[in-house]
């Protein structure tokens, strides 16, 4: 009987192990020819990505390469219009009625290729003061000096002589011939400031704006 069951025993792990080795052989194996496949894909691919890296890189020089060409390209002289609304309410300590003021200016602006530039103007206008039946003039002159710097297409005032020049932005376009600043502040201040370059010298060619 011991020797029976034995025999029964090892039949039946005979048997269990050849069906393991029978599924073992049974899934599937990739062959060498489709492994040949996906390395030349990913080949391919390594490729493509260190081309694009490398057009990238091109083209990141080409963008610099034309931002040192267009800074230099915007120095020169504007002639600088204006218009500006001021809405001033009133003050009790110290005591100062509300104001309308209306005016327009006019100048010329002085762009260095250094970085730095000036204004000169010319404001004329009115100022409406509540409870008085006349107007006052807003009439004055100023000079304003500041630094400037450009990217994308926008010119930044910084360290401006005036305060509320500080910080003032320009759109630049049609290659630089055409600066232009507009805003509007909880002060009650709008402002519409426009360059227009003299002489047309300088610039780039409008397709690089």
């Amino acid at each position: 009987m011991k020797f029976r069951a034995v025999s029964l025993f090892l039949t039946f792990a005979i048997g269990a192990v050849c069906a393991q080795a029978q599924v073992s052989a049974g899934a599937p194996q990739p062959k060498t020819s489709q492994l040949q496949s996906f390395s030349k894909q990913v080949d391919a691919l390594t490729a493509q990505v260190s081309e694009l890296r490398s057009t990238a890189a091109a083209l990141q020089a080409k963008v610099d390469e034309l931002v040192t060409l267009i800074t230099p390209s915007l120095a020169g002289t504007y002639a600088l219009v204006g218009i500006q609304n001021e809405l001033d309410p009133l003050v009790v300590s110290p005591a100062r009625p509300a104001v309308v003021g209306a005016y327009v200016y006019t100048g010329i602006a002085t762009i260095k290729a250094n970085g730095t530039g000036s204004f000169s103007l010319t404001q004329s206008g009115s100022y409406l003061v509540f409870g008085q039946s006349s107007l006052t003039s807003a009439d004055a002159t100023a000079v304003e000096t500041f630094d400037w710097t450009y990217a994308n297409n926008i010119v930044t005032l910084s360290s401006a002589s005036d305060p509320s020049f500080d910080g003032a932005t320009f759109n630049v376009a049609l290659g630089g011939q055409v600066w232009t600043h507009a805003d509007g502040k909880i002060s009650g201040t709008d402002n519409l400031t426009i360059l227009t370059r003299l002489g047309g010298e300088g610039g780039l060619p409008p397709g690089l704006f």
